[in-house]
């Protein structure tokens, strides 16, 4: 095989395509060979160089990394040329190593998105606990309106868990609320939708929401109070604000004012 090889030949032989071979031409990878006869004369040389190329791509290297390694081959000296193989080397498998391991979270995640499908459980982001808690509130919802604002507090809490401001202990106020609570919520929700919104009406909700949190903490009040970040509640206030509406940032400031305290008092501080 010494001349008048095809680019169609070459392709054939490395497992690469037509189209990539040209692309390597194009970005000074494969050097173009001389038209002899109507045709691109290739040889021997340009076939290794398509082989090597992609045994280099399949290990994980990306074409910039390749063509500095390939270059190298030509321009140093053996101990320069092993050096800066090796950084390239090692700088591609530390990215390589990157994506491995975003892609075992993933296949975690998947993983758990199977196990919740499974369980006839709603896909979301929010924990399960969670989830469950909105589906059967948003259920029990007496009219339109509040059905509404209860979808859209479960999209603002879907959105704070993707970004993670949402503190962990939150989970707990969402587990096993029984009926009671479930009817106090509702009416309390309700109230807070319809007429207007006076200070007083704002007050009593937030500290009515307020004492639901630390009925729902019950006796690990203290312990979950000193894991509470109070950077990380104004935090998720100023997303609220961002999202909701006037209504809603009026009670959400109230609410925060007033955890904020009870925080602080089972702190001790």
């Amino acid at each position: 095989m010494v001349g008048f090889v095809r680019v169609k030949e070459i392709a054939d032989l490395t497992g690469v395509t037509v189209r990539a071979i040209r692309h390597y031409h194009a970005i000074g990878l494969v050097p173009v060979p001389e038209v002899r006869y109507g045709w691109r004369d290739y040889d021997l040389s340009h076939v290794a160089r398509v082989g090597r190329i992609r045994w280099l791509l399949e290990s994980g290297l990306p074409l910039a990394k390749i063509r500095s390694i390939l270059d190298e081959d030509v321009a140093d000296t053996p101990d320069d040329k092993r050096a800066s193989v090796l950084v390239d080397l090692r700088a591609s498998l530390e990215v390589l190593q990157g994506r491995i391991e975003g892609l075992s979270e993933q296949l975690e995640r998947l993983a758990v998105l199977v196990a919740t499908v499974e369980q006839g459980e709603s896909l979301s982001p929010l924990p399960p606990a969670v989830s469950t808690y909105y589906d059967v509130i948003t259920g029990r919802a007496p009219d339109s309106v509040t059905r509404l604002a209860l979808v859209r507090e479960r999209e603002f809490l879907e959105l704070a868990y993707l970004r993670g401001e949402v503190p962990a202990a939150a989970e707990l106020l969402f587990a096993e609320v029984d009926e009671q609570t479930m009817a106090s919520i509702l009416e309390q929700f309700g109230d807070s939708l319809r007429g207007e919104l006076t200070d007083e009406l704002v007050e009593e909700a937030a500290i009515g929401v307020v004492e639901r949190m630390r009925s729902g903490f019950g006796g690990q009040l203290v312990d979950v109070a000193q894991t509470i970040d109070a950077n990380e509640l104004r935090r998720l206030y100023a997303l609220f604000s961002v999202t909701g509406s006037d209504r809603d940032r009026r009670m959400g400031e109230a609410v925060v004012r007033h955890l904020l305290a009870a925080i602080e008092a089972a702190q001790g501080t």
